[in-house]
């Protein structure tokens, strides 16, 4: 450890008046004094050098911290977008494995059901209570093992839950929305609405809905077996849309959920257009047949054989992907 002496001398022209002082010399620890001479700058320097409270200390200019700040700036915008695409790319991982999921819980309802394929909307009749004289009786049951009835037992999440470990997680990646839902007391209502996946329900198992037409006699009679209810009777497994991406509206108002119980296809029996080119799906999910395109434009879409892709706009609007029977991308019920 150095210790240093310093002589002072204060020069003062006139009496009573201080005007500053001077180092005359610089004394280290078992050394000699080192005069400091005003007149000579480089033995004077050497002096000071030698003490380490004396040394001049140099700190970064202006324009070096400006640079600095610039590349700090420069790495943070590169970085940044990096970031949010892998987000991105990790979100529609997690949604193609769950659509992986899903697809396993559906063949095993067909396994467990005698090849038959989860029904998409049953008939009220068939899950009322008390039941309708004459109809089928659905059996329905919650996480109580408590009898579902009503719509939230004619949509498909009730009926497929047991086969995903009986673990709705399974169903919404929206953790928070099933939060939300269970808080409810009418959550078995709610949880039915909005699982991840909308279910093509018109063509793969049939919808109840007047305007789907399916566990109809007269629209059997009509169209045929336009839908498929066994497993054995897609004749393009590979090429048949079973479950994809779905939007609804939020039961609460506001923005819209990331989830719905079924997705719609462009065209119904007329022909007609039933999607909306041009509209806004943010705001009117219909018109879009309730599929979110929420991965760069694209919906998580599985299909019979079980596999699962990304499919863009265009992709849906082709009813070979929706209807096993048809056979070309503007085919409706009442194609020849």
């Amino acid at each position: 450890m150095s210790v240093v002496h310093l002589r002072l001398s204060i020069n003062d022209d006139r009496p009573g008046i201080w005007t500053g002082l001077s180092f005359d010399s610089v004394q280290f620890s078992g050394g000699s004094p080192v005069a400091i001479d005003e007149h000579n700058d480089s033995a004077t320097r050497r002096a000071v050098s030698r003490c380490p409270f004396m040394r001049a200390v140099r700190a970064f200019s202006l324009i070096e911290l400006l640079v600095v700040v610039a590349i700090i700036g420069v790495l943070v915008g590169i970085t940044l977008p990096v970031l949010s695409r892998a987000r991105r790319l990790a979100f529609t991982a997690r949604e193609l494995a769950a659509g992986q999921q899903i697809m396993t819980a559906y063949a095993c309802y067909a396994q467990e059901n005698k090849d038959a394929v989860l029904p998409g909307y049953l008939p009220l009749s068939w899950v009322s209570n008390p039941p309708t004289p004459g109809a089928p009786e659905f059996v329905v049951e919650d996480e109580q093992r408590e009898r579902v009835y009503g719509t939230q037992a004619q949509r498909y999440p009730w009926r497929l839950w047991p086969f995903l470990s009986g673990d709705f997680r399974g169903l919404y990646k929206d953790e928070d929305l099933l939060k939300n839902y269970r808080s409810r007391s009418d959550f078995q209502y709610f949880v039915s609405l909005s699982p991840t996946f909308g279910l093509n329900s018109m063509f793969v198992g049939g919808d109840a809905t007047l305007d789907r037409k399916g566990f109809s006699a007269s629209a059997a009679q009509q169209y045929g077996p336009f839908y498929i209810s066994r497993i054995d009777q897609a004749q393009r497994p590979c090429e048949l849309l079973v479950f994809a991406s779905a939007h609804g509206v939020n039961p609460d108002g506001g923005d819209l959920v990331s989830g719905f119980f079924r997705i719609d296809p462009p065209r119904r029996a007329t022909g007609a257009e039933w999607w909306t080119p041009g509209s806004d799906l943010s705001t009117n999910p219909a018109a879009g047949g309730y599929v979110d395109f929420r991965h760069s434009h694209k919906a998580a879409a599985a299909f019979f054989d079980g596999h699962v892709n990304l499919a863009g706009y265009n992709q849906m609007l082709d009813m070979r992907l929706w209807a096993d029977r048809a056979t070309r991308p503007d085919w409706s019920l009442n194609t020849n």
